[in-house]
């Protein structure tokens, strides 16, 4: 018997232990092994298309093998203009009359986010809103997940209006990570009101209001999260949500959690931030506050408020020159007017969450200095608990001392950093781990992101790379919700 002439069962099991690009390779040995590749691959039920000229045979052969038995269409958008009129005209097209397709997503990359600057929007509607407009007309359709992908979100009342069946639709992406150069649109928030599967919602924080909320609160029985992205200060500024979070939640319990993504605002803001949109009755799961320059304290302080729902917490800037050292920094909130008043300020506030907020998993603290002796209170309080403990920049313990000070982490400059990271003791070292769960280490300079290194080349496009690495997981895959097998 010669290769060409083994039986299917035997080359699926040899397909098995196979990546998917050795997969392919060697479904192009013979008609047999491609029968059998083909057999072998209709139980799966994700696909990732990569939208460059490198992958385009590639993405015309998925396309006409999967396109009847695929449930999830993933779309990673990283190319120039050329490229997604191919991809839309040769590729999407195979989808449209799909039966089984359930979920689409857009997933943005830095070189998609680069395109959309100098978009045309003829091309725009042509190339990207078109396809989706024909998704949403697809009967069995229960999720779209543009978030990110600024220029697709500016068009989000045609695509709700488009939608054949609201009613099965259980995950909704919405959320932009920077501002537009289009305004956003008005659409009525009664809109919601026919999704009344949907278990997950992104949106900009723009469309909310008491009546959205109290739609979401009556209509939407099954949402479990709602991501809420800052990435402007309106005209007329924030408008105050605090007395409909009170009614909201005096009516009923909140059965959502509540994920808050502030992306680089004006340092200024942040107080208007904290009086208006982080209210006490909010159920946060996470916050993150990322490249907005300042720490703010009275948003720290605030997070024990969040006890029963509070999960994680990012605070991320990259790191600057010295120039900007004593400008750049701390925002202490309102000021004591007395000197013993300061000197009995000292709790840091980051300690007290970790003392209140039992929920409390995640904290990512990058772009500042932070005390070690704080780190280590942080490290007991909740070493059962926590899976990641990320901090970039540890005042020694022999410095970091300082019981008549108040809290106050300062900002990292580039001549603070070197290439070995933080130098501590192994003995703080081997108690940190003792404290913690999980292996710890304080990470090398040379291992953190580009954009939180500060580096000066194309520093605005490494900022996005991060924001979009680590929001990638504020909306569940579909996959991983639904145990989808993907190739």
């Amino acid at each position: 018997m010669s290769w060409r002439e083994l039986p299917i069962l035997p080359l699926c099991r040899i397909y098995e232990c196979l990546s998917n690009k050795d997969c392919l390779n060697a479904s192009s040995c013979c008609r047999n092994w491609r029968y059998a590749f083909k057999f072998h691959r209709m139980k799966r039920d994700h696909l990732l298309l990569t939208v460059d000229s490198e992958n385009f045979e590639k993405n015309l052969f998925l396309a006409d093998t999967y396109n009847r038995n695929i449930k999830e269409l993933e779309v990673l958008l990283a190319s120039d203009i050329d490229e997604y009129s191919k991809f839309t005209t040769a590729v999407l097209n195979k989808f449209y009359e799909s039966k089984c397709l359930n979920f689409i997503t857009y997933v943005p990359t830095f070189e998609y986010l680069t395109f959309e600057r100098t978009h045309n929007k003829d091309f725009v509607q042509s190339t990207l809103i078109s396809p989706l407009l024909k998704f949403c007309s697809l009967p069995c359709l229960q999720g779209i997940n543009i978030s990110g992908c600024s220029e697709i979100i500016v068009h989000t009342p045609a695509l709700l209006q488009a939608i054949r069946c609201p009613r099965s639709i259980k995950l909704l992406g919405l959320a932009k990570i920077r501002p537009t150069s289009s305004t956003n649109p008005t659409f009525n928030p009664n809109i919601f009101h026919s999704f009344t599967s949907l278990q997950y919602l992104s949106l900009d924080y723009g469309y909310v209001s008491e009546e959205l909320l109290v739609g979401i609160q009556n209509r939407m029985p099954s949402l479990k999260k709602l991501v809420l992205n800052i990435t402007s200060v309106p005209t007329q500024g924030f408008q105050d949500m605090t007395s409909s979070w009170i009614r909201l939640r005096v009516a009923q319990p909140i059965r959502f959690l509540v994920t808050i993504n502030c992306i680089r605002l004006p340092s200024e803001s942040l107080n208007d931030l904290n009086r208006h949109v982080l209210s006490p009755n909010i159920p946060l799961e996470v916050l993150r506050v990322m490249f907005c320059k300042t720490i703010n304290m009275d948003i720290l302080r605030k997070l024990i408020h969040y006890n029963d729902t509070l999960k994680e917490l990012v605070w991320v800037d990259s790191i600057v020159t010295s120039t900007f050292k004593n400008t750049l920094g701390v925002v202490q909130g309102r000021r004591r007017s007395s000197r013993r008043a300061t000197r009995q300020q000292t709790p840091n506030p980051l300690v007290m969450m970790c003392w209140q907020c039992s929920s409390l998993k995640k904290i990512i603290l990058h772009g500042y200095w932070h005390s070690a002796h704080d780190l280590l209170g942080m490290a007991r309080l909740r070493g059962s608990s926590l899976q990641a403990l990320d901090v970039s920049a540890l005042l020694h313990p022999v410095h970091s001392y300082r019981p008549r000070q108040p809290f106050a982490p300062t900002r990292l400059s580039h001549e603070d950093i070197s290439s070995e990271g933080p130098f501590l003791t192994d003995g703080f070292t081997q108690k940190m781990k003792c404290a913690l769960s999980f292996p710890w280490r304080t990470p090398k300079w040379g291992d953190l992101h580009p954009s939180l290194r500060g580096d000066p080349e194309d520093g605005a496009s490494q900022i996005l790379d991060y924001i979009i690495k680590i929001m990638k997981h504020d909306l569940p895959s579909i996959k991983e919700v639904t145990n989808f097998n993907s190739i």
